[in-house]
């Protein structure tokens, strides 16, 4: 048992000691870098749909104190680029995520350009671009490339905008709904822009001599929802909806003398614009032909 011991206590003193003596040759053990994907930006160039210059402007219509085209971009003007996220073979079907990469006009270049994104989301990837106010996808809304069945891409998903549709034509400037397929022309993307189907537009003037706030309701099969959004939803085709779900009902401020857009569409519903709860004007959504301008004057 000595020997046992006395055996064991100087094989751990031998230990110790070969552990002092390389302590001092030792670095400390860093840890691996972490690998950061690769970078890069995009450049677009789009044309408006009243036009095939992209020069900045919406305008009005000469002799309409309602009516505006959209002659081009303006700096700052945003367009989103949709693409599929996370593609996945889902038995010869591929399919993924809608994702959206945000692009800017620039007037110094005359063209639309992303921040940096992942390498991974190039040109070829960018599949349709979309115009509005801020929107957002709705959960679950999937891109499904049915290419090896003979058969194009299908977008299954909802896009909602953030507020109504305004005009500014003082300013040179709107958040409208539009839609354009993407391609790829040389290094660089492009796009068609064009207004969404079924969009028609009344147009608020207010003569009140104060400043009012305008709403809007929908009467849908006998019952009177407010309106809460504006959504675009893309399956087989493009379509245009006037939305009664969201948290709380659009709303938009007319300063005396100024004019607010607000969204319709050709539907069965009818239409309520409202200043505060008084009902200042009507339209039957089977009377509304997409691409027109309704006037409304409040006094």
């Amino acid at each position: 048992m000595k020997k046992y011991f006395s055996l064991a206590s100087a094989l751990m003193l031998a230990l110790c000691m070969g552990m002092t003596s390389c302590s001092n040759d030792l670095d400390e053990v860093q840890a691996p870098a972490e690998q950061q994907p690769e970078m890069h930006k995009l450049y677009l160039s789009a044309t408006a749909p009243n036009s095939t210059e992209t020069r900045a402007y919406v305008e009005g219509v000469e002799g309409y104190d309602y009516a505006f085209k959209i002659t081009g971009w303006k700096n700052g003007d945003k367009l989103y680029g949709i693409y599929m996220k996370n593609p996945e073979d889902m038995g010869g079907v591929l399919g993924g995520e809608v994702g959206m990469v945000e692009f800017e006009f620039k007037s110094s270049t005359n063209e639309f350009e992303s921040d940096l994104v992942p390498a991974s989301i190039s040109n070829d990837k960018i599949l349709y671009f979309l115009h509005g106010n801020n929107p957002t996808v709705m959960s679950g809304g999937k891109i499904m490339d049915w290419s090896e069945m003979g058969e194009g891409l299908e977008i299954d998903a909802t896009f909602l905008f953030s507020g109504f549709n305004m005009v500014d034509i003082v300013n040179n400037s709107t958040d409208i709904p539009m839609w354009g397929e993407a391609s790829v022309v040389g290094e660089k993307l492009a796009a068609n822009m064009q207004l969404v189907p079924d969009l028609a537009l009344v147009c608020v003037h207010n003569n009140s001599g104060s400043e009012i706030e305008v709403s809007m309701d929908m009467v849908i099969g006998g019952n009177t929802y407010p309106m809460k959004g504006l959504g675009l939803q893309v399956t087989s085709s493009l379509n245009f909806q006037t939305r009664n779900s969201g948290a709380a009902a659009l709303t938009t401020t007319i300063p005396n003398g100024g004019k607010a857009y607000l969204p319709m569409k050709r539907s069965s519903y009818e239409y309520k614009v409202k200043v505060g709860e008084t009902v200042i004007g009507t339209k039957a959504g089977s009377t509304i032909t997409a691409g027109k301008v309704y006037k409304l004057i409040y006094e």
